[in-house]
């Protein structure tokens, strides 16, 4: 064989591997899930990730069945006090309603990409959110807009958070809070923009209280009971209120500080009084200071506590109670806690103490379950979704970028070294335009409107990356053989 059919074949292997490995990475493997809704009794979860696969979960068996590969990334939900969960497709906007066996119930479409939605357990009552946090009711086919918000996903960098009241008779949302002024008074008789934690009577559509004190990316819980909101916050703080009255009942008390008793007018510092404070901070808790992640109730009178980048504790609390009863240790793979375009990527059944994440860096989930006898967590479950193993993916990375610097030593020739480096520093142009157009897509409002063009828009950024990984080991090879054959000619003399 001659070595321009050497050269070819070798050149065709290297790619062929390249792009399938390509393909199987970002089409037929799941990606990072971007939403957890579990069903109350605990038996069953539904994911929508980054690839836009929607997943339904048996956390018994511990079994899945992918549902779609173009959904929404952030429309899973399931159906409170049922076996039914939704959807939505991120083609055609449509949401599907099914249930556990695999029949359609019922769908419909809002007429938008939902970055957040709900629905009553009859089907009769159904809020979502767009990507501005407008939120929309939808009764009998009839949509009416309910709220509309200052903030965003894209401004406010979450989704706006929606929480059902046991019986359907409450709908809770937590977006940017104020801390600073006063909420405006509710008027029912014109649309607001309602900032902050807001409760809502479900049968109407209309504003009833909302929780004053949080600021920032808010995340707030209605207790089972329906009785305690809880609300966090990237401020640091975190509340408790009564969920009907409105009186805030108290403020978790700091970490490590203790009870916050007010500002020394000598010195103008905070004080705080540590004495009631039981439980200490572990010593490889890290940063006691991180803004909250997520609130989520794992039983009828305690929830957890989630700081964002603490992945390996939850915080347990009494709902009655402003200190930490409890920090419970999580084990590696870790729990999903930094990004907040990932905070509903946590979800628990209080019903069955069940507590199932997105992971931080792989696709998959990961299912607790607690003890509220011991008060502790025990890893149940931990899945994945085909070919996940990072440590395999960055040796398929590095095995394909050697072979390309191998290839690039083995055939090219010395004579036509700045010929290839030229081509090479062409190809790098190329890709630098590309990157540019690429970041002035995304600054394109309508570009952003939908999931389905940030996935594209991730896909697109992560060729370019590849590519230039690949022209930079193909450079290395040419660099080596070019410096190895200067070396020689220089020892020989």
């Amino acid at each position: 064989m001659s070595k321009g059919k050497k050269f070819f074949l070798f050149f065709v292997v290297v790619m062929t591997i390249f792009v399938f490995y390509f393909i199987y990475h970002y089409f037929f493997q799941a990606g990072q899930v971007m939403v957890v809704s579990v069903s109350s009794d605990g038996r069953y979860a539904i994911t929508t990730d980054l690839s836009r696969k929607a997943i339904l979960w048996n956390l018994k068996n511990h079994s899945k069945k992918i549902l779609d590969r173009t959904a929404n990334i952030y429309s899973a939900y399931f159906i409170k006090n049922s076996d039914e969960f939704m959807w939505q497709h991120d083609t055609n906007n449509e949401v599907m309603i099914e249930n556990v066996a695999g029949k359609i119930l019922k769908q419909f479409n809002p007429g938008f990409p939902t970055y957040g939605q709900v629905i009553t357990s009859d089907l009769k009552n159904y809020f979502a959110s767009d990507e501005d946090w407008n939120v929309f009711k939808l009764f009998n086919e009839i949509k009416t807009k309910i709220m509309r918000d200052d903030g965003g996903f894209f401004g406010g960098g979450k989704l706006l958070n929606f929480n059902l009241s046991p019986h359907d008779d409450y709908l809770l949302t937590a977006g940017l809070g104020i801390t600073n002024t006063p909420y405006p008074t509710i008027d029912t008789s014109k649309l607001q923009s309602l900032d902050g934690v807001t409760l809502w009577n479900v049968e109407t559509g209309k504003a009833m209280q909302q929780y004053f004190g949080n600021a920032a990316k808010t995340f707030a819980t209605l207790s089972p009971d329906g009785q305690y909101v809880v609300a966090g916050d990237e401020d640091v703080n975190v509340f408790v209120w009564d969920a009907i009255s409105g009186k805030k009942i108290f403020d978790l008390w700091d970490l490590t500080l203790g009870k916050y008793i007010g500002v020394n007018p000598k010195t103008g510092l905070a004080e705080y009084d540590a004495a009631g404070l039981n439980v200490k901070l572990p010593k490889d808790f890290g940063d006691n200071t991180t803004a909250t992640f997520s609130l989520k109730f794992i039983d009828e009178n305690h929830y957890l506590r989630f700081n964002q980048d603490i992945p390996s504790y939850a915080i347990l609390y009494a709902v009655t109670d402003p200190k930490p009863l409890k920090y419970l240790k999580l084990s590696n793979p870790w729990i999903s806690v930094d990004a907040y375009e990932r905070d509903q990527s946590i979800d628990t059944s209080p019903q069955a103490h069940v507590l199932v994440a997105g992971k931080q860096e792989e696709n998959g989930i990961l299912v607790y379950q607690y003890n509220p006898h011991t008060q502790s967590l025990k890893k149940t479950w931990d899945s994945n979704v085909g070919f996940t193993n990072l440590n395999a993916i960055d040796a398929m990375e590095w095995l394909i970028l050697l072979a390309a610097v191998l290839f690039a030593m083995l055939f090219a020739k010395e004579k036509y070294f700045h010929k290839i480096i030229g081509l090479l520093i062409t190809a790098f142009l190329s890709i630098a335009v590309i990157a540019g157009i690429l970041i002035l897509i995304e600054c394109y409002h309508e570009f952003m409107v939908s999931a389905k063009g940030l996935h594209r828009l991730s896909l697109l950024a992560h060729l370019i990356v590849y590519g230039i990984k690949l022209f930079t080991a193909i450079y290395l090879g040419v660099l080596i053989k070019f410096l190895t054959g200067k070396c020689i000619v220089w020892f020989r003399k």
